[in-house]
């Protein structure tokens, strides 16, 4: 299990490099109701809470943080540029 979770981090950090012009990574406490996602939102074990261009909406939120009690989400969260709240 280790080993796993090691080859996710690797694998996240090399993704990190590679963030589109459209894109922006927040922190879990930063997303908020009407962004949309620009890649899928895991948990650190590995379970796609949500897929990439869902709308995050109150009901998501809900879920998103009652999830993350149970298997934390990744600190690497991804929304277009243009759907950040102001």
């Amino acid at each position: 299990k280790i080993v796993g979770l090691l080859v996710k981090h690797i694998e996240t950090e090399m993704r990190l490099n590679n963030i589109s012009s459209e894109e922006i990574r927040i922190r879990l406490e930063d997303l908020n109701d009407g962004m949309i996602l620009s890649r899928n939102l895991m948990t650190t074990g590995g379970k796609e809470v949500l897929s990439m261009d869902s709308v995050i909406e109150n009901e998501h939120l809900l879920k998103i943080l009652k999830i993350h009690e149970q298997d934390p989400i990744l600190d690497e969260i991804f929304i277009y540029k243009d759907t950040k709240a102001s």
